[in-house]
């Protein structure tokens, strides 16, 4: 038995298929042939006929690179199979083998070869700066994209790899003419991408395979979608939404955050900026202000206080913490709301130490670790992620940790996440041609670091967008077997 027929021979093993020895009776693979998927091109369909009812399984590997190997098995008895392939590498070339086993336990060879179609849009031209492979956390990328141009917007979702190749996308077809580049996407860990916001966009469930599975309802009040979605733990989506607020002849855009059970499209937590108005936190705009607070993400957080709500003010400069069992507004965390703010030497802090126009706060109580644009602070024009602990009782804050670069200033989006490792993705999603006043010089960069002491830390990985026109809001680390049956980047397939 040769080395790659005894591979497959595991493969089918391993889905339930015994084995099976040298066909005698003329039991055969009669057909074998790659389909394309119109919708998504970075996947195929290989249809396999067989002379009796058996298994198959094949063996996809990457012509240019050895090690990309895609392992795929049916293992119902049948004389008809389509076994899928997904995550493959646009432009690129494989080589399959294949071996079916049948009933009466004899197997059959055959070889295909297949070519995968350019993508079906303006490529992204992208490259990898920086990558340390053996310090980087995850194998895939998924950011939302945006090609801004004054008579031409792209939108996407794009599932990059580490060497910066588009290994997934959906194209998100805007609604309005009124859609923003500012809208959310997030892999589910089950083959499906949920992604929402962008000023139309109700959250929406798409498949691996590119089909909607699930579409949520129009929002509760008068508004949109915007910013912000993702599924709870609970298999909930929370959402957030703007609002029209009317006064005396007077409108000016508020938020709502909306928690929508999926199964019914009902809304089963619902909070409206009206409550934080009417409370005292945030105040009646002056006359002409259309977005005075600017609400861009929420946080679902057990924190030392109790159960709460997080809601990122931007042009506040704050965070809006939310009593989620009373759906009472309880405090402002952010520069003048009473808290007292320690650098990283337990030295008292000056204002501009403090977040401002932030985004993505994300919470590990008692730390807050966001992007801090430095957007709406007059005194600094620089941006970093930054690690915060919070003593609520107290009001005390401390700057644990803090990662800059020189001439880094996005004064809109961008995005933190901290990955399994420690590690910290950071998002500099350059936003150029809406509106930010950004120089030609600007590009959008992905990048992993390995945080160190308080300030700075190693850089591990670097994706960087090489036209200015391409920008990303928000992107997310997707580990190497979650999402593509691809030995490459999942040791767990090395068979």
């Amino acid at each position: 038995m040769t080395t790659t027929t005894a591979r497959l021979a595991l493969v089918l093993m391993l889905t339930g298929c015994e084995p099976g020895t040298d066909a005698t009776d003329g039991f055969a693979i009669t057909s074998v042939k790659a389909v394309d998927n119109q919708q998504l091109v970075l996947e195929k369909r290989l249809e396999v006929e067989l002379s009796a009812a058996g298994c198959v399984s094949a063996r996809c590997v990457l012509d240019d690179d050895e090690r990309e190997i895609h392992p795929l098995a049916s293992a119902d008895s049948a004389a008809l199979h389509e076994l899928i392939i997904r995550g493959v590498c646009p432009e690129c070339r494989y080589s399959c083998s294949l071996e079916a086993i049948s009933d009466d336990g004899e197997s059959a060879t055959a070889s295909l070869d297949f070519e995968v179609d350019p993508l079906p849009f303006e490529t992204p031209q992208m490259e990898i700066v920086e990558m340390d492979e053996d310090r980087v956390w995850g194998a895939y990328t998924l950011a939302t994209h945006r090609r801004n141009g004054k008579s031409s917007q792209e939108y996407k979702i794009l599932v990059m790899d580490l060497e910066g190749r588009v290994r997934w996308y959906y194209l998100v077809h805007p609604l309005s003419e009124s859609t923003k580049s500012f809208f959310d996407a997030s892999y589910l860990d089950d083959g499906r991408v949920l992604f929402g916001g962008g000023n139309t966009m109700p959250p929406t469930i798409v498949n691996i395979g590119a089909e909607i599975e699930w579409q949520g309802p129009d929002p509760a009040s008068d508004g949109a979608y915007d910013h912000h979605v993702e599924m709870l733990d609970n298999g909930q989506v929370r959402a957030l939404a703007s609002v029209h607020h009317r006064r005396a002849g007077q409108t000016w855009k508020g938020f709502e955050v909306l928690e929508i059970d999926p199964a019914d499209n009902s809304f089963v937590w619902q909070f409206h900026s009206q409550a934080a108005l009417d409370a005292g936190f945030i105040e009646q705009p002056e006359e002409g202000t259309s977005d005075p607070w600017h609400a861009n993400a929420v946080a679902w957080v057990d924190d030392s206080l109790g159960a709460s709500l997080w809601i990122s003010l931007r042009d506040e400069n704050a965070l809006l913490r939310v009593d989620r069992d009373t759906g009472e507004p309880t405090m402002l965390l952010g520069l003048r709301q009473g808290y007292n703010l320690y650098d990283a030497d337990g030295q008292g802090a000056i204002s501009t130490d403090w977040f401002a126009g932030q985004h993505a706060p994300e919470f590990e109580a008692p730390r807050l670790l966001m992007y801090d644009n430095g957007y709406g602070n007059g005194q600094r024009s620089w941006s970093r992620a930054l690690d915060l602990e919070i003593d609520h009782e107290n009001k005390d804050a401390w700057v644990r940790w803090e990662y800059l670069e020189d001439d880094w200033h996005e004064r809109q989006g961008g995005d933190v996440d901290r990955l399994p490792n420690g590690n910290v993705l950071i998002t500099m999603g350059n936003s150029y041609g809406s509106d930010t006043g950004h120089t030609v010089d600007d590009v959008t960069s992905i990048v992993e670091v390995v945080p160190e002491g308080t300030l700075g830390g190693d850089v591990v990985w670097r994706l960087q967008f090489t036209d200015v026109a391409y920008g990303v809001y928000r992107s997310q680390r997707i580990d190497g077997c979650d999402m593509f049956a691809n030995a490459r980047y999942c040791a767990d397939l090395t068979f």
